[in-house]
């Protein structure tokens, strides 16, 4: 059989991109594919993602309109808390399983990062106590911070059946020796099936300019601080 050296050099240079942002997307449960299909744009959740291998899911309300089929490369972006990543994706396998379909895939192109937030957001892992305005609290955890809101991961068990888009809620968390007591929006939630929880994307709608500083601060700080660790860690690798 003839080996394709352009191949060969192609699939080391995707994984080589692939590896340069993995720590940045592989722990954020935020990550989503931005699929173009069609001249249109879907948002679509994803499953897994181990080294250029991706799976994510089609749910129902989309099934009978992004109909892929083996070998279909299409043009797509991994968003994360860190940025979007441009690539392309090889659609390997297809499984309708019912109520949404299952998609296999492996990058086809190398991961280009582009910045695209307005507010920058680092990572955290910090208790928070949240509620639906006037209904009871319950225990949480927020996975990212910015000036502009949080990403909050919530056991299923705990969340309270109207817990869901466009809810105003309250969220009480110790940052910095600084109490926040804030008022939330619910932009978008999300069920990740494979850790039984609930994933929360929140806008903070009460901010003061005090409280706007000390989170700032502290995302600026945190954020220097991985920059810097990364570096250093790529030197060792």
């Amino acid at each position: 059989m003839e080996i394709n050296p352009f191949k060969i050099i192609k699939k080391y240079d995707i994984k080589k991109s692939v590896k340069e942002h993995n720590k940045d997307i592989l722990n954020d449960l935020s990550s989503k594919l931005r699929l173009y299909y069609r001249s249109r744009e879907y948002v679509l959740d994803i499953e897994k993602l181990n080294d250029i291998n991706i799976t994510f899911r089609i749910p129902s309300d989309l099934m009978y309109i992004v109909r892929l089929d083996k070998k279909d490369v299409l043009k797509a972006a991994i968003t994360s808390i860190h940025g979007l990543y441009k690539t392309y994706i090889r659609i390997i396998d297809v499984r309708d399983v019912g109520d949404c379909v299952y998609c296999d895939a492996e990058l086809n192109a190398k991961m280009d990062k582009v910045q695209r937030r307005k507010h920058i957001r680092v990572p955290v892992n910090l208790s928070v106590n949240c509620s639906l305005i006037g209904s009871e609290v319950f225990e949480s955890t927020a996975k990212d911070i910015s000036v502009g809101g949080m990403l909050l991961n919530c056991k299923k068990a705990s969340v309270p059946e109207n817990f869901y888009d466009n809810q105003d809620i309250e969220v009480i968390f110790d940052l910095e020796d600084y109490l926040f007591r804030l008022k939330g929006l619910i932009i978008r939630a999300k069920e990740n099936i494979s850790r039984d929880t609930y994933v929360y994307h929140v806008k903070f709608t009460n901010l003061t300019e005090e409280e706007k500083e000390i989170i700032r601060k502290f995302v600026t700080r945190k954020r220097e601080y991985l920059d810097n660790k990364k570096s250093f860690d790529d030197r060792i690798d």
